[in-house]
């Protein structure tokens, strides 16, 4: 276990994924989650080996948590936390989400996971998918289509004993599992960019002006060499 150390936090806000690279999107999801927990430190967990994904085409931890770090820079209260490249074996959500209970002394309901309705849909895939609540309240934010009702159906075909309730403030949806597990839904404005969309233009020679931050852009002409030879192999 990869020990968290924090002090005088009420509450930590964590968004995973592999950032292969890290775009726009993600940057604007971030401040979306803090500005809707107020007063919740948001974290950016980048995996170190996907348990997912295969590995062939995901750029080296160091660069894309070098690419994480330079980008949020000037951001209030988004933060990056390396902990899944310091942890061998696959980057299980499981335990670092263990990690963070561990570093808030078992305190799960200040720690809110956050992840898309698509990824939530397959929580059942994921190793210890379904105990994930007993570790932190989930957040699901729905993107472009996907629609709430899918986020109560897939919430009810998962823990069948759950209860629809009013939405807590800022969610969208609450339900609320056995022994006071809570799992949320929470509307946000969400820009539809992905990862791989930006790979495939890299491998074009396009312009990836405005679709990465700056900071992270520079980083990849940079390790021009490093880029060209992982996201070719895709």
């Amino acid at each position: 276990m990869i020990p968290l150390r924090y002090t005088q936090c009420t509450g930590i806000a964590i968004i995973g994924g592999t950032f292969n690279p890290v775009h726009i999107g993600h940057l604007r999801l971030a401040l979306e989650v803090s500005e809707a927990l107020a007063g919740v430190r948001t974290e950016l967990v980048p995996c170190a080996v996907p348990p997912h994904k295969e590995k062939k085409g995901v750029l080296p931890f160091k660069l894309r948590h070098a690419m994480l770090r330079a980008s949020i820079e000037n951001l209030p209260n988004i933060f990056v936390n390396d902990l899944e490249g310091k942890r061998a074996g696959p980057s299980f959500t499981y335990d670092t989400l263990a990690a963070y209970n561990e570093a808030l002394h078992g305190k799960k309901e200040n720690i809110f996971f956050c992840l898309g309705l698509g990824d939530f849909m397959l929580l059942n895939t994921w190793h210890k998918g379904l105990e994930l609540p007993d570790l932190a309240q989930l957040v699901i934010i729905p993107r472009g289509r996907e629609k709430l009702e899918d986020f109560a159906h897939t919430v009810r075909s998962f823990w069948p004993e759950s209860k629809e309730c009013p939405g807590e403030t800022p969610f969208t949806k609450t339900c609320l599992l056995r022994d006071g597990k809570k799992v949320h839904a929470l509307s946000l404005p969400r820009l539809e960019l992905s990862s791989s969309f930006i790979r495939s233009r890299w491998r074009s020679g396009r312009n990836l002006a405005f679709l990465m931050p700056d900071q992270a852009l520079r980083l990849l002409y940079q390790h021009k060499d490093i880029v060209m030879r992982h996201w070719n192999s895709e």
